[in-house]
């Protein structure tokens, strides 16, 4: 019985066929693998919205503090008063605030080492990285997310401007900026500030402050724009402001956007004050409806 063989043309057809299915199907795959990272980076972003809430329930409805402390309030109060519900670093005997994820992995018990300022810098990833803290702080897409970074520009470009007192520099002394590919809502995880004239503290994490849980968010993904901004910070002092409002005004004042959002799909994981946790594709009507404050 006598065989036929495929012709050159009917190769040619079959492969350019089987071009354009993978053609097809790759695109398809890449979001599905995008999507079940979106849902890992979910996941995350709703284990720290849960630690924060056990953190809160235990003191007082405090939050740890995510966002620079100013000279007054660690010269003046820090080190004589303390802030209790704050864990700390100690070098030296002078404690100073553990930046946010790493309070957090203290209040949960994880084996995180606290005796100096440079231990905690390399658990919390310059140059390491706790591996309770890994899974707290790297989003599964974000790219430019590197533990062992000990280069200034590649750390810049992913520490967030957490607990850095304002003397001298954001990357001052007695701060710690922790590696992150979230970003922070300061009006409601904070500062620390204190007003000398008028003798008056403000701690802005008081999470049952917050009127509208609901709509106010506190952490989402996020990505800082240069070496100092990756926090949503005290920037405009409107009641129930939100991120639209908020980011128009940042840049009409020739400074970047922080809500452009290009991993897992253009969705950005938000975490509100109530616990939830929701996928937002952005636009202007969403960023209208995330609010950064109602108080």
């Amino acid at each position: 019985m006598s065989r036929r063989a495929f012709t050159l043309i009917e190769l040619l057809v079959v492969i350019a066929i089987i071009a354009i299915l993978i053609a097809i199907l790759l695109p398809a795959l890449g979001k599905a693998r995008s999507s079940g990272r979106q849902v890992k980076c979910a996941s995350t972003v709703r284990d720290t919205a849960q630690l924060t809430a056990a953190f809160g329930s235990q003191h007082q409805g405090r939050a740890p503090v995510a966002g620079y402390l100013n000279t007054y309030s660690l010269a003046t109060n820090f080190n004589d008063k303390g802030f209790p519900w704050i864990p700390t670093w100690d070098d030296s005997g002078k404690k100073r605030p553990l930046p946010f994820f790493a309070a957090l992995g203290v209040f949960a018990g994880a084996d995180i080492e606290t005796s100096t300022k440079e231990i905690v810098r390399t658990q919390i990833g310059v140059g390491g990285m706790n591996s309770f803290l890994a899974k707290l702080q790297r989003c599964p897409d974000d790219q430019t997310f590197d533990f062992a970074a000990t280069d200034a520009a590649t750390q810049n470009k992913q520490l967030a401007i957490t607990l850095t007192p304002v003397e001298s520099s954001y990357a001052g002394a007695n701060g710690i900026r922790e590696m992150t590919s979230y970003m922070f809502n300061e009006y409601v995880l904070g500062q620390l500030k204190y007003s000398p004239d008028k003798k008056i503290y403000r701690h802005l994490g008081k999470l049952d402050r917050v009127q509208f849980p609901s709509k106010v968010f506190y952490i989402a993904d996020g990505e800082p724009k240069s070496d100092r901004w990756i926090t949503v910070w005290d920037f405009v002092e409107v009641k129930g402001d939100n991120l639209y409002n908020y980011n128009d005004a940042y840049d009409k004042s020739g400074l970047m956007q922080q809500f452009d959002q290009k991993r897992h799909n253009k969705v950005m994981n938000t975490a509100y004050v109530d616990g939830h946790v929701q996928g937002h594709v952005l636009s202007r009507e969403v960023l209208k409806g995330i609010l950064i404050n109602d108080f």
